[in-house]
């Protein structure tokens, strides 16, 4: 029979062996999907600086040339950049209008729970404290019935 208290294998205090199939396989993905992509783009970039620099070299309408497709490359990236700043802005304010077009209906709707609340815990305090409240009111009459008692008959006065 086994001990229930054994974990089993596989579990997460035990490494799990992967077949090297798979990790070959998975060192191919990343390298294809991840590194190869990444590795074109810094070669592509780079060819278009040395290109720069090489055909600028020989002419200097050739360098403006080069200059003004350098300047349009980097405000392409720049606009690329802003535009997603201002599709996030845009979304946020749309988000912000549609609260303030529904959040008015629930806020009226938590005070009118919050009021009702509040006039049911008073209405429960009063009537929790009112015993103590009309006891001491009785006792505060009856003592004053006696002390106006005492006076009449003189009995309170001591000389």
């Amino acid at each position: 029979m086994e001990n229930p208290n054994q974990t089993p294998a596989g579990s997460e205090n035990e490494p799990v062996a992967i077949p090297d199939q798979l990790q070959r396989d998975h060192r191919r993905q990343k390298v294809l999907q991840i590194y190869l992509p990444l590795g074109i783009g810094v070669l592509v970039f780079l060819a278009i600086g040395v290109l720069a620099i090489l055909s600028s070299s020989s002419n200097y309408n050739n360098s403006l040339d080069w200059a003004n497709i350098s300047l349009i490359m980097l405000i392409i990236m720049a606009v690329i950049f802003f535009l997603i700043v201002l599709i996030i802005l845009a979304a946020m304010i749309y988000g912000v209008a549609r609260l303030t077009q529904v959040l008015p209906i629930y806020t009226r709707l938590s005070q009118y729970y919050v009021y009702r609340a509040a006039t049911i815990i008073f209405t429960a305090t009063n009537s929790l404290v009112k015993p103590v409240v009309s006891s001491r009111v009785w006792l505060s009459s009856l003592q004053t019935v006696q002390s106006s008692l005492s006076r009449l008959t003189g009995k309170g006065q001591e000389d």
